[in-house]
């Protein structure tokens, strides 16, 4: 019996140990312990975690103790897709996701602006002195002064002026015999700024004006007064700098940031800090060349009317510029809350559902614009699919966990290229057009215009060019042209039918490669396949239409072929 029972005993411990050596401890992977991957003993390498808790381990599918969330297996969601995750309808729930459509609708970005109340330079007037002279009188008492259109501001006694009202009546005494002087001593006296009504009341009364009165030209202030009663002046010197403040400039600073947004015509409401229930608007009528380097602003201005005097030099304004950004049909407007940025990359989750489970599907856009408390995407988005706009970071974490691409785990494509210049897409965009030529070409089965295409498309091609300030870029396409040049043949100037059938083969290999890493079409791309091709090895070809007009076969078996990926 003893020895039964240590026997007992023995194979007890045996499986304790084996239970430890073959059972990982919590938060350490069995592969990792047996030293090999072993994917056929599922017992030993599944690990299953919670998404919102990954510090808990359990070998058995559950509750996490913490959230009672659904239990995930460690590198799996339920399906291969790396771009997608799924999540039971309860998951969803406790991780409080929410979604809502992508719609176009009214995108409108508004920009706050700070400025001031200016001058109009165009209503700035310095009188100065005609002729020399005495200050007899002024009645502008000081600077700031308010002054009525044609009131006096000062009046002054000049000796040559009174010597100029006196050849006048000399000459008229010999009018008769010469007239000409008559009418040059006029002459002298209105570029003294002597009125026509002043010059006929010297002739008729036969009077000497003694002061001659200097008068406001509009009505306005004083913003400067150079002289005082007594003084005396010299012709050209500054008398009196009078603004007309009917007509007056609001200016903005707005930063560099915001300058694409802003044009000539465009409407701007402001308000003034002392009045700020009322509210004004005007439109931009000047843009500023010229950047200020410290504050990295640039000038704005609209031209105002202050028939009612409220506004004032100097006065702090705030502007709000509404600009329409759905010009283009392609942009999208999402909630702020569903995009992920990291500085270099912009991600959201495309919600879906599929035999009872939510699917969450990596997708990375481009913000065109910041819209408050959204974003106006650049059409990597079609309308009605549906976005996740709340628990986008848990769906993220719990992505990241399960090995999906991510936030900090994004797809490595292109030699690491994250986006493609707009300029460089343009011209890929224009060379794929003669592609597409060339392709038309052959599906008429007409060799010339297709030699002529097939030249066309070759010298477009070698003209792209990269800027060298795109670096991961330029070195994807050197390596790109360099695969062209070896694959496709360039220097056969007579060709075959054949021949060029083939080398359009190798041209729409490459073609696909390019269109999958840079998606750099302007419309939707079909890719093609005929089976039969070159003895049934197969071809493949892009098109611009969904209906199948074969390139390698033309109206010998014109529809064969089939639709195997379309590019958006």
């Amino acid at each position: 019996m003893k020895k039964k029972n240590i026997i007992i005993i023995l194979i007890l411990l045996l499986g304790v140990a084996l239970g430890r050596w073959v059972v990982p401890n919590n938060g350490t992977n069995a592969q990792t312990i047996m030293g090999h991957e072993d994917h056929n003993h599922t017992d030993v390498e599944e690990v299953y975690t919670c998404s919102m808790h990954p510090q808990i381990r359990q070998a058995e599918f559950g509750k996490c103790p913490i959230c009672a969330m659904d239990l995930v297996l460690v590198g799996s969601t339920g399906n291969n897709d790396p771009y997608t995750i799924q999540m039971s309808s309860e998951t969803s729930k406790l991780a409080r996701v929410r979604t809502s459509k992508v719609q176009k609708g009214d995108a409108t970005k508004e920009i706050l602006l700070q400025g001031k109340i200016a001058v109009n330079e165009a209503k700035e007037t310095v009188i100065s002195a005609r002729f020399a002279g005495r200050i007899e009188s002024l009645s502008v008492e000081f600077e700031g002064m308010e002054v009525e259109k044609d009131q006096v501001l000062a009046e002054i006694y000049s000796p040559e002026l009174i010597a100029a009202q006196n050849e006048l009546l000399e000459a008229k005494k010999y009018e008769e015999q010469q007239p000409d002087i008559v009418e040059s001593a006029r002459i002298k006296l209105k570029l003294w700024n002597i009125s026509d009504e002043q010059i006929s009341q010297i002739e008729s009364s036969k009077e000497i004006i003694q002061r001659i009165k200097i008068r406001s030209p509009y009505k306005g202030v004083v913003q400067k007064k150079y002289i005082h009663t007594g003084g005396y002046i010299k012709e050209g010197m500054a008398l009196f700098q009078v603004v007309d403040l009917s007509k007056l400039w609001v200016v903005f600073d707005m930063y560099e940031e915001d300058l694409r947004w802003v044009k000539i015509g465009d409407k701007v409401d402001f308000r003034l800090v002392s009045l700020p229930g009322k509210e004004f608007s005007a439109k931009v009528s000047f843009i500023d060349p010229i950047l200020g380097g410290a504050s990295r602003t640039l000038k704005i201005r609209l031209d105002v009317n202050n028939l009612e005097y409220h506004m004032k030099p100097d006065m702090f304004v705030k502007g709000l510029l509404k600009v329409d950004l759905m010009q283009d049909n392609e942009k999208v407007v999402v909630p702020k809350t569903a995009v992920l940025w990291t500085g270099k990359r912009s991600i959201v989750y495309i919600a879906s559902l599929k035999d009872g489970q939510h699917n969450y599907s990596y997708r990375e856009v481009t913000i065109s614009a910041d819209l408050g408390d959204s974003y106006l995407l650049d059409g990597d988005l079609e309308e009605g699919e549906e976005v996740v706009t709340m628990g986008v970071f848990k769906i993220d974490a719990a992505a990241q966990l399960s090995g999906k691409y991510s936030m900090m785990n994004p797809p490595v494509t292109n030699g690491g290229i994250s986006s493609v210049p707009n300029s460089f897409k343009l011209k890929l965009d224009s060379v794929f057009k003669l592609y597409l030529s060339l392709k038309n070409d052959l599906v008429e089965s007409n060799l010339e215009e297709s030699k002529t295409s097939f030249t066309l498309f070759n010298q477009g091609l070698m003209e792209v060019e990269v800027s060298r300030l795109d670096e991961n870029l330029s070195k994807y396409w050197e390596a790109w042209v360099l695969k062209y040049q070896s694959k496709v043949n360039l220097e056969n100037k007579s060709p075959e039918l054949s021949e060029l059938r083939q080398e359009f083969s190798n041209i729409s290999d490459l073609l696909i490669i390019l269109t999958e890493d840079l998606s750099f079409q302007s419309k939707i791309v079909f890719k093609a396949h005929c089976s039969m091709a070159f003895g049934n090895k197969g071809a493949f070809w892009l098109s611009e239409s969904k209906e199948i007009a074969n390139p390698y076969y033309g109206a010998t078996m014109l529809t064969c072929g089939t639709v195997e990926q379309v590019y958006k």
